[in-house]
């Protein structure tokens, strides 16, 4: 587990991306609206980068049966839900464009905004199990991943960050060697690599110079400097082992 600062998603090499999205799989690419939001929005980052086609991809997924799934559902005008993704699962489509990748996955994690309850923190780890799993079916060896909830959703960075952590634990610790070789996350946002890195350090344990007290390791005693990513220039990494 890598935690990059500064790193743009969107032209980040991995085999696969993770984009937050919203139910319909359509770009949030309304600049007002993200200045309203207060913090960028990967998924038009992503869509901005991939063109049409990634749009026209997300068009294949029909409605989902929101009923069958016990989750609330409204129609619109049409009578359909107009929802490809229901929230807190994945889906996933080829990469186009300026993309660095060959997959996208595309998620919805839960409106903090409506509340940050047991239940939406569940549905929150979900979103992160939902993403781990699209990564197994496709077998991706490494994966970028944003802060899902930190950006037009609204979820305390802190909350967020350790639901997050511990979702990417609990995965590798499960016996199974099916699950990506490395996840980068990539935080734009100061305010939420902080809260990752609190995180990280409670859950994973302190570095002592040596193989932590907890089962991961901390592998750079330092934060390190990436220089190898095309386009990126140098940004800060601490690696974790899980």
């Amino acid at each position: 587990l890598r935690l990059v600062r500064g790193a743009d998603i969107a032209s980040w090499p991995a085999d696969a991306v993770v984009s937050s999205s919203n139910s319909a799989l359509a770009p949030n690419n309304n600049p007002l609206f993200r200045r309203f939001a207060g913090r960028d929005g990967t998924n038009g980052a992503i869509h901005a980068a991939a063109g049409p086609e990634l749009l026209e991809a997300c068009r294949v997924f029909g409605d989902v049966d929101l009923q069958r799934i016990g989750r609330p559902s409204t129609l619109n005008r049409r009578g359909r839900s107009n929802t490809r993704c229901a929230v807190g699962e994945a889906v996933a489509t080829p990469a186009f464009g300026a993309l660095k990748c060959r997959h996208v996955i595309h998620t919805v994690a839960p409106d903090g905004l409506l509340g940050q309850d047991e239940e939406s923190c569940g549905l929150l780890r979900r979103t992160y199990e939902s993403v781990l799993s699209q990564c197994v079916r496709l077998g991706v060896g490494a994966v970028a991943v944003p802060a899902l909830g930190c950006g037009v959703h609204r979820w305390s960075p802190d909350r967020a960050a350790e639901i997050a952590l511990r979702a990417f634990a609990s995965h590798s610790r499960g016996g199974s060697s099916e699950h990506p070789q490395r996840v980068d996350m990539c935080l734009r946002d100061d305010e939420v690599w902080s809260a990752f890195q609190r995180a990280a350090e409670e859950i994973f344990g302190t570095w002592q110079g040596g193989r932590s007290g907890s089962s991961a390791e901390r592998a750079d005693v330092e934060v390190g400097l990436d220089e190898g990513r095309e386009g990126q220039g140098a940004h800060e990494v601490t690696v974790w082992m899980l």
